[in-house]
């Protein structure tokens, strides 16, 4: 029996509020060959579509934001698998530049602070608004609850 919950799951929504997808230009947001991990950052491509948890050398033509849970659907691939938060290559993706989610950060997190994506993996660290977080990108999002390394928190935009 779990005595501590989970304050909730990430990449769900935590709250009703106001949310909004990054425009997808003339193509849908589809994910990129190696696939794309919910309840993280990504970078999309709004000439081809592809959406990627790394972020591109050339960030020209792409927008960050946000995998939520709710609206991305993962799929178990390997063999007897129980769970998977990875949309494989070239299912729909619906990147969330604004809204509120639960997620995890790999710093501790203290509510104001802003989220910053890992240029390489998409996964949330937290810091100062306007510092720099090396190999990290700042994203639009702040720390809406505090929490420890690898707790559940709220993030909103």
């Amino acid at each position: 029996m779990n005595i501590n919950p989970p304050l909730g799951i990430v990449g769900a929504w935590a709250s009703i509020g106001v949310s909004h997808t990054a425009l997808a230009g003339a193509l849908q947001f589809v994910a990129a060959p190696a696939g794309v991990v919910i309840a993280r950052f990504a970078w999309a491509n709004t000439v081809d579509g592809t959406v990627q948890n790394a972020k591109p050398a050339d960030t020209t033509g792409w927008v960050n934001g946000f995998l939520g849970r709710d609206s991305n659907i993962a799929v178990i691939t390997d063999w007897q698998g129980q769970a998977s938060m990875t949309i494989p290559s070239g299912l729909p993706v619906s990147v969330y530049d604004r809204g509120d989610f639960f997620a995890v950060a790999t710093t501790v997190a203290t509510a104001g602070q802003k989220v910053f994506a890992n240029d390489t993996t998409g996964l949330l660290a937290t810091g100062g608004a306007g510092f720099a977080v090396a190999g990290h990108t700042e994203t639009n999002f702040t720390v809406a609850t505090s929490g420890d390394v690898d707790a559940v928190i709220k993030i909103t935009a």
